[in-house]
């Protein structure tokens, strides 16, 4: 596909998978950096372990890879644009990066590692994230888990009672008060933009000190 190699690094101006049973492997210390989305089908094969990194400067879609055919156990992604993965049943072991995240589509999904996001984080029932989240916008589905940090920017919506985050959630503006809050329940949370903006829909959970003496502004 026209990729060259300097060091350790791998640069391929155009990412295709013209072939039904293709195969990328990415073994620790190598970096492939694509310059067009990637997109893989049901039978093509995903592996990265280590330190490898995968990078490209549009989507990457690793979404439709049959369940023994994604085997990423370590390493990082980065997709400029959107990042998507969970049609089938999925594990990932690995940091991620992205314009945008579209994270499962009900199939079981595992993910374990930091994911950041510079925009919209959706993710759908059915996923455990093991590992920090964070981007604008974070909608969950039911049921979800999610054992890690949440940084939202903007908002933050969990589906229903069954979608449940583990760890406080740490709704950031750059104007407000950092809002901490141990949530299970039902609705929608907004981070204080303005400082006077809050509101909580179904909320089910006691808040800690931090977020009652907030509520009381």
């Amino acid at each position: 596909n026209g990729c060259t190699l300097s060091g350790k690094v791998y640069t391929c101006p155009v990412t295709s998978l013209p072939n039904e049973y293709d195969q990328i492997i990415i073994d620790s210390g190598i970096t492939v950096n694509a310059g067009s989305d990637i997109s893989f089908g049901y039978n093509q094969t995903l592996t990265m372990s280590g330190t490898a990194r995968l990078t490209s400067t549009g989507n990457i879609n690793i979404a439709n890879i049959a369940t023994n055919n994604l085997n990423i156990t370590g390493g990082s992604i980065s997709a400029g644009k959107t990042f998507t993965v969970g049609n089938q049943v999925q594990t990932v072991t690995a940091d991620i990066s992205a314009g945008s995240m579209v994270l499962g589509s009900g199939s079981t999904l595992r993910l374990n590692g930091t994911l950041v996001s510079s925009g919209a984080v959706q993710i759908a029932s059915n996923t455990t994230i093991t590992g920090p989240v964070r981007g604008t916008t974070i909608t969950t589905g039911s049921p979800a888990t999610i054992r890690g940090d949440v940084t939202a920017s903007s908002r933050f919506t969990i589906a229903s009672i069954a979608a449940c985050v583990v760890r406080p959630i740490l709704m950031r503006s750059g104007t407000g008060m950092p809002l901490t809050v141990l949530y299970c329940g039902t609705g929608t949370i907004v981070s204080p933009w303005p400082p006077s903006t809050n509101e909580f829909t179904s909320l089910t959970e006691t808040l800690n000190s931090s977020a009652r003496k907030w509520l009381k502004r």
